[in-house]
């Protein structure tokens, strides 16, 4: 009889879960089989029991490691020449799927500064420079999940120069994520491009496709934004009617319908947001509270661009209940400028946080506050206005000429008050499109679209039919 266990590591020898613990204290007693496997952390998360589904996670690591080391890797050693056939591809991107979700556990038990040690003890479970880039890629997220992008940027940057070209999908994403405001335009449409040839992830084709036209507006190439935004929504809508949308997609489309709008000035899209974004939180348990802000927010956004100020009004407040967002407080100050409160628009553009502010939402304070101490003729609010705008830091060249053409009115103000009591002419026009960062900035973070995460687990594909095909054979062969 064959023995099962001919492939297992030494009993002493440190588990190939990354623990760092010895495989007889760790996963020995926990592997699971071919039918087994991905299966029992997902009813421990949903349990809010991370540490159980860490383990069981640990335990799917550790299993299809030694699959690969007992089926694929043999193979490779004896004929080379199929390190790039289908079988290593799979493999890599199996146990990717599976060190990800366990990296996703150890972010919800509190675990992450664990992560890097972990990740390195996993570099060596297949030998393959693919896996040296996924490797990269998750101590990349798991700093961006702790909010450090120069760590992020350093656990990428081992990897060298990553080219448009590149087809690892994550690696194209990250390094976007984490350098595309230093990128060109042309480099930048080739990163999206890129990604959309690449990716199999329907979100991620829609994501990329809107995040182009957004970059399009920006280039000031309407025609061409309205066309890219046109194909997004077409894909979503045959999405839709093919086979439902996930959130992430309706998400994305939502985000292409209000770029679309936004450049069309077509109210009866900025309703189809509205109508959308509502059944989204009409069901409580779909989101998390930075999910149901995000939300709110995107109903508010829509209703501000149409004009409708006094239902955005409520709707930023609805969000700030959720996640206490300063930006909303922003953007409540610039509906209740416009339906011509002046004192509760004052009040509320000064209760900013701005420290808690990145610098698109400074400009944004910036821009608003200018239009507030103008329509309150207050040569004080104008000159700190002045200064606001000195001070803050617009990368994009089209948010830029805002910020000049906002710094000459406030000082051209300044002067009518000075000689003439009041001030003259009219005001820069406002953007419509507001802060963009939550349009460019292509955050990879899987929690960034506040979805719960029961429903993250429902649609994880830790059991896809790729992988059962692949597992054809169980670990006693």
């Amino acid at each position: 009889m064959t023995n099962p266990h001919r492939h297992w590591p030494a009993s002493n020898s440190l588990c190939l879960c990354g623990s760092g613990l010895a495989f007889k204290v760790c996963c020995k007693g926990k592997l699971p089989g071919t039918r087994d496997i991905g299966k029992k952390w997902r009813d421990h998360a949903k349990a809010n029991r991370w540490l159980r589904a860490i383990k069981a996670l640990r335990a799917d690591v550790t299993q299809y490691t030694i699959w690969h080391m007992s089926h694929t890797a043999p193979v490779v050693r004896m004929k080379p020449e199929f390190r790039h056939k289908r079988l290593m591809h799979v493999d890599i991107m199996a146990l990717s799927e599976y060190v990800g979700l366990l990296m996703m556990a150890y972010a919800k038990y509190s675990y992450l500064h664990k992560a890097h040690a972990v990740l390195t003890r996993l570099a060596t479970n297949i030998d393959d420079p693919r896996w040296t880039k996924k490797i990269a890629y998750h101590k990349g997220i798991c700093a961006l999940w702790q909010g450090n992008r120069d760590a992020a940027a350093k656990e990428i940057g081992v990897l060298g120069k990553i080219a448009p070209g590149d087809e690892d999908i994550d690696i194209l994403q990250i390094y976007l994520d984490l350098h595309g405001s230093e990128m060109g335009l042309t480099e930048t449409l080739a990163f999206m491009d890129q990604i959309v040839n690449v990716t199999t992830s329907e979100a991620d084709k829609l994501q990329y496709m809107g995040a182009k036209a957004f970059q399009l507006v920006l280039a000031k190439d309407n025609d061409g934004a309205r066309k890219g935004f046109e194909r997004a929504i077409a894909l979503a809508k045959q999405i839709e009617e093919e086979e439902g949308l996930s959130l992430a997609e309706e998400n994305w489309l939502c985000r292409s319908l209000e770029g679309l709008a936004i450049i069309t000035r077509d109210n009866a899209l900025f309703d189809q947001i509205v109508t959308r974004v509502r059944g989204i939180v009409a069901d409580p348990e779909t989101l998390t509270d930075q999910g149901k802000s995000d939300m709110y927010r995107m109903i508010a956004d829509a209703q501000r661009f149409s004009g409708k100020f006094k239902d955005a009004l409520v709707n930023y407040t609805t969000a700030y209940l959720f996640q206490k967002d300063e930006v909303l407080l922003t953007f409540k100050a610039e509906c209740a400028l416009r339906m011509a409160e002046k004192d509760e628009a004052l009040s509320l553009i000064q209760s900013v946080d701005l420290e808690k502010l990145d610098s698109a939402e400074q400009a944004d304070h910036a821009f608003i506050f200018f239009y507030v101490a103008k329509a309150r003729n207050d040569v004080s609010l104008l000159k700190k206005a002045r200064e606001y705008l000195k001070a803050v830091k617009t990368t994009v060249p089209y948010f830029e000429t805002q910020r000049l053409q906002h710094l000459d009115a406030a000082q051209d103000a300044i002067d009518a008050i000075a000689q003439a009591g009041s001030a003259v002419g009219k005001s820069p026009a406002r953007s419509w499109l507001g802060s963009l960062s939550r349009y460019t900035v292509m955050n990879p973070n899987l929690f960034g679209m506040g979805i719960n995460l029961n429903n993250m687990i429902d649609d994880a594909t830790a059991t896809s039919g790729a992988r059962q095909k692949r597992l054809g054979k169980d670990d006693t062969e």
